[in-house]
């Protein structure tokens, strides 16, 4: 009733103009209407009263509305968009349920739109669409060209075609709207990249991702054993290729067929969920890897086979012409040249594209012979995915395989450290040693990693007689060590070292012959003579020249503008330049930056002196600066009071030095007048007189003989200094027109340069660039060396501050693991590779393991004040000592320690016993991109990617950690692969108690398929029994499975302690190197035993 008075409303409105009274007829008709489509349904007639001007929107949802029927609305609510309790609404809530998903059906008809592929799945089955050419064979390579079925003008098309399968597009295109592309783009050939943007609506990135992932599965078949149909469409040479792609995580192989043309996929059929079958047109994800698999077959050996076959048909450069037309001939050679590139011979391509006709284009393919060339295949079909040890897997992304198989990139450079690890047979009386001189007593630790220091310590022969002498070496140097700890220092490099412990072999000299024989065999050229004019003072006011004793420098002339792109360092020190020539041209009283006189000098009679500058100069938006130290003249113009003046006596100072030698002149004169004879009858006294003056002018003459052959001698300016003053020079007695000295130092050449003040570079962001991050790198200021700073951390640091950042109760207890990691070797324990100090490494290294503060790269920067390549020397270094001793040290406690340390109260059924406990726990690990690296590390006990590791504890709470393998292995397969059941096997037969092998008894988990592994290596195994069927257990059963259940509530609480790691809970990033990862992971488990009480 509702639709039919919404009907004649709608049909009314559209006849006339409505009138008021048709407008409350309206209104009273709509009132009629109940719940929420009342509303909704009042604003549609009211619209249509008004005269039908309606939203075309509410048009077509109400015109979607009237042709389907209630029972059509429900039945699409239940089963095109899956919406429960579709049966339980209500006549207007159907409707209303059905028009809420107006926006998913305008999608799903925007399919429409998609142009490719272009024919529905059933035109594979009829094939009406296409004529078949020729099958094609791969198994025998590119001898299909030989076929008598393909004409010869189709040959063209043809290499064209299998072109396309290999063509790149260029490296600067861009395809999206990202800021960069990403790396998916340039693994993969161009016309694929076409495809995925006329295959989807919105972005193509996805399909492509997915294209690569499934093309490099390792399940996935290579087409090397299959074939294939070239076909012709409408005058285009197309492929139809059919081969089963996998799922990427079930077990499920998809079967499909694909046809391409080199522009176009033609038609895709699929047998998974979302592909194509029958009258449906779309493209699922396993289509184009049937593309991409034949792209991969050309670059690995089929491009090549393909060019010897084509050489075997070309017996002459006539062939081509009388064949093909120049139009075809001309697209065969582009198609040539894009299969040589596409088969690695780069250079036979470059040589190639110089030649005229096809013949001579592949005469590097000429192998001496017209027949058919036997194709030698390179490419092994993939194996299935391999199960194993985690630090073995190569971390390769399905775009890093496209580029390397498509010869678009170098192998992925490996991330593994180099530092060797040097093993040694453990040495506890050296390092328990070593122990007590730091102020540890491992005799009274709860740890029991020291506790079998101690029980081996006393077990190992020990010289008494040297003892003593043991003890104190330890002891001092244990003090030296800790004030290495206080201060860092340079660290000297390997060569430098070198350089000085080993002795430098002395160069052989060779005697020289005799002058006379040399003067016979050469004849010396003429002296050339410089010549030039007289050289005069270029300053203003001073007329000196040449031939006077004076020395003259060249004044700096303006530097030559630098080529565009010059580098930041190039255009900072031509700003200094140019700025010593104007404050020189400024100085000698010339126009600054106007005289651009060339060849100017001065004389050494002006002193010279040296100023700082900040100078500023612009490079690629912003603004940076620099100190400059200039050496320039001193003073300006002609009224300069620095300039010496020949009438000053000069200030106080040289007034001084002029009274005093006026007196030694004095003294001197008066000497010479009292040589005259005296008279006879002089008395005494003035004789006596005569005489004091006599002597007081020799030694005034004396003096000034020093004083001027000091002054003319020295060569050192602290001892004496130029006389600047011809007041005292005229009362010194030097005579006008000497060599007057110079203020230059020894051998300096140039008087006026230019320093590079260091470690004051600064550079500012301009107001277009702000927030540019290219500007980050560069210091706001002077930069200090990492070596000049105090250390972050010492020795004598807090407790607590250590239990935050590494775990370890105190630093004593850190100190103890360093010097147990070290064997008490102290020239490992100084090991550096920094300029940090050695307790600073350690403490970074450790801080790293545990992994609980500075956990991004960034943060480790920031606190210790060195580069991230230095911060991972400094792991590998530490971690190559941490795993020598990992490996250095016994895997297992013998049954004489384990007995020891045990608790006897809870172990005491297993006296007789040796037992051990097993578990595996999971390392979260990325979800890989690749489907072999996704399928290998997915855990469906987990859930999740990871990796999965073994941890076994024996009684006396050691624990022993093992490799991590791939997430999917499982805990049977691991227990028997793994290998530490041989390693027992071997321990048992070695470690004889009586004489006699007390076997190993493993306790493992329910889910544990190990008693015939067990069995295998001579041991046994203790497992909770597992019901079979609907079977009961017995009351012996039930109390056997609660006793091994306490008993490996022990293990249960020992994977826990190995949690504790933030690295180990965090897990594995791709970012990261495995063998670092790996090798971190199996240290922490043998750390574990130092630093936490042992769960027993």
């Amino acid at each position: 009733m509702q639709r039919l008075l919404l009907w004649s409303l709608s049909q009314l409105s559209w006849c006339h103009e409505a009138s008021p009274m048709q407008q409350m007829q309206g209104n009273c008709v709509s009132s009629m209407f109940n719940g929420s489509s009342q509303v909704r349904n009042r604003q549609v007639l009211s619209t249509m009263l008004r005269g039908g001007k309606n939203a075309p929107e509410e048009e077509n949802v109400s015109a979607d509305a009237d042709s389907k029927s209630l029972q059509q609305m429900r039945k699409e609510l239940k089963d095109e968009y899956n919406f429960n309790g579709a049966d339980q609404l209500s006549i207007d809530e159907v409707e209303e349920a059905w028009l809420s998903y107006a926006l998913q059906r305008e999608m799903e008809e925007m399919a429409d739109k998609v142009r490719f592929p272009i024919y529905d799945a059933s035109a594979i089955d009829n094939e009406d669409k296409w004529d078949v050419l020729a099958e094609i064979d791969f198994n025998n390579g590119g001898s299909f060209l030989l076929d008598d079925k393909i004409e010869d003008m189709h040959l063209p098309d043809i290499l064209e075609l299998f072109a396309a399968f290999v063509r790149f597009g260029s490296s600067e295109q861009k395809h999206t709207t990202w800021q960069k592309d990403g790396s998916v783009y340039t693994a993969i050939p161009q016309m694929f990249i076409d495809f995925a943007k006329e295959c989807r609506v919105d972005a193509s990135y996805r399909l492509l991702r997915r294209c690569l992932r499934h093309t490099f599965d390792s399940r996935t078949e290579s087409l090397d054993n299959k074939t294939a149909k070239i076909v012709l469409c409408n005058g285009e040479v197309g492929i139809h290729l059919s081969t089963p792609i996998p799922a990427s995580m079930k077990k499920d192989i998809y079967d499909g067929d694909t046809v391409l043309t080199k522009d176009k996929i033609l038609c895709a059929k699929c047998d998974c969920k979302s592909g194509a079958q029958k009258k449906n047109r779309n493209v699922c994800v396993h289509t184009k890897p049937r593309g991409l698999l034949l792209s991969v077959l050309l670059a690995e050996d089929l491009a090549e086979h393909m060019l010897l076959e084509l050489t075997s048909m070309l017996t002459s450069a006539a062939v081509e012409s009388d064949v093909w037309s120049e139009e075809q001939v001309e697209k065969a050679k582009k198609s040539v040249l894009i299969l040589m590139e596409a088969s690695g011979d780069v250079a036979a391509a470059t040589e190639a594209a110089k030649k005229d006709t096809l013949f001579d284009m592949l005469q590097p393919y000429k192998t001496g012979t017209q027949q058919q060339k036997q194709w030698d295949r390179k490419h092994k079909p993939p194996t299935a995915d391999e199960i194993g040890p985690f630090d073995e897997i190569i971390l390769d992304s399905p775009e890093q395989k496209a580029k390397e198989v498509f010869n678009r990139s170098s192998p992925k450079t490996k991330l593994d450290q180099v530092e060797e690890v040097v093993n040694f047979t453990p040495n506890y009386i050296q390092t328990g040693i070593v122990l007590n001189a730091s102020g540890y007593d491992p005799s009274k630790s709860g740890f029991v990693g020291f506790q079998l220091l101690e029980h081996r310590r006393n077990k190992q022969p020990v010289d008494l007689n040297a003892l003593p002498q043991l003890i104190s070496t330890a002891q001092s140097e244990w003090r030296e060590l800790l004030q290495e700890a206080e201060s860092r220092s340079m660290r000297q490099s390997k060569q430098q070292l070198a350089n000085l412990t080993q002795n430098q072999p002395a160069s052989p000299l060779t005697k020289r012959k005799s002058y006379e024989l040399r003067s016979q065999i050469i004849t010396p050229s003429p002296k050339k003579m410089k010549k030039s004019g007289a050289k005069q003072c270029s300053k203003v006011g001073c007329d000196n020249i040449e031939g006077k004793g004076i020395q003259f420098n060249r004044i700096p002339a303006e530097p030559p503008e630098l080529p565009d792109g010059a580098s930041l360092a190039k255009k900072l020190t031509h700003r200094a330049r140019k700025e010593l020539w104007l404050e020189s041209m400024d100085r000698i009283g010339r126009n600054r930056g106007v005289d651009k006189t060339k060849g100017l000098r001065i004389c050494s009679c002006h002193p010279s002196e040296t100023i700082r500058r900040q100078l500023y100069v612009e490079d690629n938006g912003t603004k940076a600066s620099k100190l400059f130290d200039l050496t320039v003249v001193v003073g300006a113009g002609v009224g300069s009071s620095v300039i010496p003046s020949e009438t000053t006596k000069g200030v106080g100072k040289d007034r001084f030095a002029q009274q005093q030698l006026q007196q030694l002149r004095d003294d001197e004169d008066n000497a010479r007048s009292s040589q005259e004879e005296l008279p006879r009858d002089a008395s005494p006294v003035e004789m006596t007189e005569r005489e004091n003056v006599r002597l007081r002018g020799e030694l005034a003459s004396t003096t000034l003989q020093m004083q001027r052959l000091a002054e003319l001698t020295s060569d050192d300016s602290r001892q004496s200094s130029p006389i600047t003053c011809p007041a005292v020079e005229k009362s010194a007695g030097f005579v006008e027109g000497k060599e007057r000295p110079s203020n230059l130092a020894p051998n300096q050449k140039r008087r006026f340069k230019v320093v590079e003040v260091k470690n004051t570079f600064l550079r500012s962001s301009s107001n277009k660039n702000k927030n540019s991050t290219a500007n980050k790198h560069y210091s706001t200021g002077k930069k200090e060396l990492s070596a000049q700073k105090p250390p972050t951390v010492l020795p004598t640091m807090d407790c607590s501050e250590v239990k935050r950042r590494t775990g370890f109760c105190n630093v004593s207890t850190l100190l103890a693991y360093v010097i147990v990691v070290c064997n008490g070797d102290f020239d490992r324990i100084r090991k550096r590779r920094t300029s940090l100090t050695w307790f600073e490494e350690w403490f970074l290294y450790l801080e790293w393991k545990y992994h609980a503060t500075n956990l991004r790269q960034q943060d480790m920067e920031a606190a210790w004040g060195i580069d991230k390549r230095f911060i991972n020397h400094v792991k590998d270094c530490k971690a190559a000592l941490d795993m020598a001793a990992f490996l250095s040290w016994p895997i297992f406690a013998s049954f004489e320690e384990d007995k020891a340390l045990r608790n006897p109260q809870k172990w005491a059924k297993y006296d007789k016993y040796r037992v051990i406990q097993w578990d595996m726990t999971n390392i979260p690990a990325p979800k890989f991109a690749d489907a072999s690296l996704h399928r290998a590390t997915f855990s469906q006990y987990y859930g999740m990617n990871c990796a999965k590791s073994g941890i076994g504890m024996q009684l006396c709470g050691w624990v022993i950690p093992e490799k991590a393998w791939t997430g999917a292995v499982e805990d049977g397969p691991y227990h028997s692969n793994a290998g530490y059941l041989q390693a027992q096997k071997e321990f048992q037969e070695a470690d004889l108690v009586a004489g006699k092998v007390i076997k190993f008894h493993n306790i493992l988990d329910r889910g544990y398929r190990g008693n015939v592994t067990a069995f295998r290596n001579d041991q046994l195994c203790l497992q909770p029994p597992s019901s079979r069927s609907d079977r009961r257990f017995t009351g012996k059963q039930t109390i056997f499975a609660g006793s091994v259940a306490r008993d490996r509530s022990g293990n249960e609480r020992g994977v826990r302690v190995m949690k504790r790691s933030g690295l180990f809970k965090r897990g594995f990033k791709e970012t990261m190197s495995v063998k670092r990862f790996c090798d971190a992971v199996l240290t922490w488990g043998f750390q574990v035993n130092f630093m936490y009480k042992p769960v027993h």
